[in-house]
């Protein structure tokens, strides 16, 4: 019997398929008769390690390129792209500021963690990103939530790590939010 290993490469954009032998069970697929398993084949740690690093620049040229997009194809929407970049701009600076504050005063050492500006940089670009594709916040927060994944996977932070760097930054980005993009609909009330 017969099984095809599928790899899926996203640094390369495409996908190859190996031919493997193992034993399975003849099943049906909707009207076909199939003897095929789908092996998921794990990535080592470098190519893993790849898509980690090239999750946030990623996130980057989504999100400036669809800010410049905006601005050229439609000038009516200047204010939105004003708005979504100094949340973004705002929030970097709170995820930077963070990052000098615990490396001048040990605040995560002092309780044995360590602050992940990855996750505090990478939340800043998805929570900006999410003020632009409203419809997509779903797509958004999975890929965070799996680049959140292959970190601890990969054991660049623990899952405490990350909790404790999401706080600060998420509240921060609560009022940030309610600063800039709430408080003129209450006005207009």
């Amino acid at each position: 019997m017969h099984c095809i290993g599928t790899i899926y490469t996203i640094t390369n954009y495409f996908y190859m398929q190996l031919p493997c032998t193992i034993p399975s069970t003849k099943g049906t697929f909707g009207n076909q008769s199939t003897d095929t398993v789908i092996l998921l084949i794990f990535m080592n740690y470098e190519t893993l390690d790849t898509i980690a690093d090239a999750y946030i620049p990623a996130l980057a040229i989504i999100l400036f390129c669809t800010l410049i997009f905006i601005t050229f194809k439609n000038g009516k929407q200047i204010e939105a792209v004003k708005k979504v970049s100094l949340y973004f701009i705002c929030l970097i600076i709170t995820s930077f500021g963070l990052m000098f504050i615990d490396n001048t005063l040990s605040i995560w050492p002092s309780i044995n963690l360590d602050y992940s500006t990855h996750t505090a940089v990478s939340f800043t670009f998805v929570l900006s990103l999410n003020q632009i594709f409203v419809k997509r916040w779903q797509l958004i927060i999975l890929s965070f939530i799996l680049y959140l994944v292959l970190m601890v996977y990969q054991q660049y932070h623990s899952i405490a790590d990350i909790l404790t760097t999401l706080i600060p930054i998420g509240l921060m980005a609560t009022i940030f939010y309610r600063v800039l993009f709430l408080a003129k609909k209450k006005k207009e009330n």
